[in-house]
C-alpha cells in the first residue's frame, strides 16, 4: 500500500502547485486589469481637460455673415436617432462609448491638487473620466445650487482633507469662471436629497460616498458646501 500513499502525496503536491499557479495568474490578471483601469481613467481625463483649455483660450473668430448665403439643403438636414430596441447590451454600450459626452467644464482645488473635467450627468461612464455635475429632477438647469459628484476612490479621495475657507474653482467651456469658497461639510445618509435642493443664494454642493477608504457601497454621503465669491470679493 505504499505505492498508494506516494500517489496521494504526489497529487496533493500537483493539486497545490496548480492551485498556486492558477491563484497567481488571477491576482497578475486583477492586477493588470486595474492598472489598466486607472490608466484608461488618467488618459480620458487629461484629454477631457486638454479640450476644456483649448475651448476656454480659444482666441475668438470674427465669423463671416452668412444671413445673406442660401442654406445648403445638408445644412438642413437631421440625422435619424437609432432604433436601440432590438440592440444587445454590448452594441448598446459600444454606441455610448463612440457618443461619448464632451467636458462641460472643470474644476480646481490647488489645496488638495485637484484639477478634474466636469461631465453633464453622473452616469459611470463619466464619473470614471472625471466628476459629474448631478441636475435633480426638480432643479432648472440654472439652478443656484451646483451640485458636483465624484469617486471617493479617485478624484474625490481627498476631499476630507478641505476645511472651510478652502477656494474652489470651476471653470466652464464657454471661459467663464466661478470661485467658491467653503463654508461648511456634512456627513449624511443617501436619502438625505436636501443637500442638492435650491437655496437662496449661489453655492456649490460636492457629493461623494464616505468613509472614504469603506470596502464596498459605502452606506454614507460625505458634503462639502461652499458659497460663492463675488469679483474682487477678500477671502474671509
Amino acid at each position: 500500500m505504499l505505492w498508494l500513499s506516494d500517489m496521494k502525496q504526489i497529487t496533493r503536491r500537483w493539486t497545490y502547485r496548480t492551485l498556486t499557479s492558477v491563484l497567481y495568474l488571477a491576482g497578475t490578471l486583477c492586477l493588470t486589469l486595474f492598472v489598466l483601469a486607472k490608466l484608461h481613467q488618467t488618459i480620458a481625463s487629461e484629454l477631457a481637460l486638454n479640450a476644456i483649455d483649448e475651448r476656454t483660450n480659444a482666441p475668438l473668430k470674427t465669423l463671416p455673415d452668412t444671413s445673406k448665403t442660401p442654406s445648403s439643403p445638408l445644412s438642413q438636414l437631421t440625422l435619424p436617432k437609432p432604433d436601440k430596441s432590438d440592440w444587445s447590451s454590448a452594441r448598446k454600450t459600444r454606441f455610448e462609448v463612440a457618443t461619448l459626452s464632451k467636458p462641460i467644464g472643470k474644476i480646481l482645488i490647488d489645496e488638495i491638487s485637484l484639477e478634474a473635467p466636469i461631465f453633464e450627468g453622473d452616469s459611470e461612464l463619466n464619473l470614471n473620466k472625471g466628476v459629474a455635475k448631478v441636475l435633480p429632477a426638480n432643479h432648472t438647469r440654472h439652478s443656484s445650487n451646483l451640485v458636483i459628484a465624484g469617486h471617493r476612490d479617485s478624484f474625490f479621495r481627498r476631499l476630507g482633507v478641505l476645511k472651510n475657507g478652502a477656494i474652489i474653482h470651476i471653470t466652464m467651456a464657454d471661459g467663464k469662471e466661478h470661485t467658491y469658497q467653503m463654508t461648511n461639510h456634512w456627513i449624511v445618509k443617501p436619502e438625505d436629497t436636501w443637500v442638492m435642493a435650491e437655496v437662496s443664494q449661489d453655492v456649490l454642493t460636492l457629493i461623494t460616498c464616505y468613509p472614504f477608504y469603506f470596502v464596498g457601497s459605502a452606506p454614507e454621503r460625505y458634503i462639502v458646501r461652499a458659497v460663492k465669491r463675488l469679483p474682487n470679493q477678500k477671502q474671509g
